[in-house]
């Protein structure tokens, strides 16, 4: 039976703390933190070169500035469909139509794999290595995950745990990661955005979370002690990320899991996040995303 696995994400220090979403994968642990069955340790700090709130690292991956796409994502001229166009430069999601969130990364804990942002440990900021439109874009890159991959991503309606000076939260029984609660997108039809490979064309699943196929410890109602039911097999679509920015249009009915878990009915009235992940096969990747925006 597939574990449930609650991913790891990074915020801006003392502003909020986000539950990461769910993935397939086969005796995982949590990215960093809390162990569960085989997980990996914690994985590798920064890499060499790494310049401060660049995810990127310090590869040799030429920059190449903003604008390459040559417009922006159509779908994002209204303000209210806009879930994040990384302009504002932080790791925070803006608050349009009542969202509310925070990047972060999340993996598979391969003993020896790396990705950046380190999982609990760096910030999610915007970098300005490359963009499809505006000066930021989210990114994220690694090697070595062999049990389902790593990826990307960010809750839509999360309510942080206020804290000290120090980052503690004031009341004890609020989770570390804050309060993921479900969003109502039913008021649209689906999600576009940029996408794009730094390296080699690569497959990416674009993946909405929602709250029935989520376990009840990451913010859903799917019981992973119920040994009849597999949770985590999160709606999905199987996308080609190129070495060129690409817009994607992705309409709700396009998504479908993947078939292993407890079949749930598509909601979205429940949706938890959105997700971009590469899977196991990908030894090394480096992605980007852009102007996400619902429609």
């Amino acid at each position: 039976m597939r574990s449930n696995v609650l991913k790891s994400l990074t915020v801006m220090s003392l502003v909020m703390g986000l539950a990461a979403c769910d993935s397939k994968g086969n005796d995982t642990g949590i990215s960093v933190g809390n162990q569960d069955d085989d997980g990996g340790g914690e994985e590798e700090g920064e890499e060499e070169g790494e310049e401060e709130g660049d995810p990127s690292g310090g590869d040799e991956t030429p920059s190449d500035g903003g604008n390459e796409a040559g417009a922006p994502n159509p779908h994002c001229a209204n303000i209210a469909n806009i879930a994040d166009d990384l302009e504002l430069g932080t790791t925070l999601i803006p608050g349009n139509g009542g969202r509310q969130g925070a990047w972060y990364t999340y993996n598979d804990e391969t003993p020896g794999a790396t990705q950046t942002p380190v999982p609990m440990t760096e910030p999610f900021l915007p970098t300005t290595e490359t963009a499809a439109w505006g000066f930021y874009s989210a990114r994220t890159k690694g090697m070595g995950f062999s049990k389902w991959g790593a990826g990307f991503g960010f809750d839509l309606n999360n309510m942080s745990c206020e804290a000290d000076e120090e980052g503690n939260p004031l009341d004890p029984n609020c989770p570390p990661n804050g309060i993921r609660m479900p969003y109502d997108g039913s008021e649209y039809t689906g999600v576009s955005f940029y996408g794009r490979s730094l390296k080699e064309a690569i497959a990416v699943d674009f993946k909405v979370p929602t709250v029935g196929e989520t376990p009840l410890d990451e913010g859903g109602s799917c019981d992973p002690a119920t040994a009849a039911i597999q949770c985590s097999d999160s709606y999905f679509k199987k996308l080609d990320f190129t070495t060129t920015w690409q817009l994607f249009e992705v309409s709700f009915s396009d998504l479908a899991t993947g078939g292993w878990g407890d079949e749930v009915a598509w909601d979205p009235t429940n949706i938890l996040g959105l997700q971009w992940q590469v899977g196991k096969d990908v030894y090394d990747f480096d992605i980007a995303v852009d102007e996400v925006c619902f429609f």
